[in-house]
């Protein structure tokens, strides 16, 4: 999985679950993504408020994972576990 994000807004978004603005679900441990001159905020969820990563299996492990995020702001995200996970 390989992601590129760039100059995007993430506003005000909202989810009863998951991630409020980007939610990522990768069928295996390795994924690259890059968040580039974006802003993310002001996002809410009951489990991971701004940015979350899941996994497709339980057993599965994020070996070579990489998030780069490079000047971007992430702020006034919310949630009851994590704003950003």
């Amino acid at each position: 999985l390989s992601v590129h994000v760039e100059n995007c807004l993430f506003d005000g978004n909202a989810a009863g679950a998951r991630a409020g603005a980007i939610g990522l679900l990768p069928t295996n441990g390795l994924f690259n993504v890059v968040i580039d001159r974006s802003v993310i905020v002001n996002n809410n969820s009951s489990s991971m408020g701004a940015i979350g990563v899941y996994q497709f299996e339980p057993t599965s492990l994020f070996s070579g994972a990489e998030i780069n995020v490079k000047n971007s702001l992430i702020a006034d995200n919310s949630s009851t576990a994590a704003a950003i996970a």
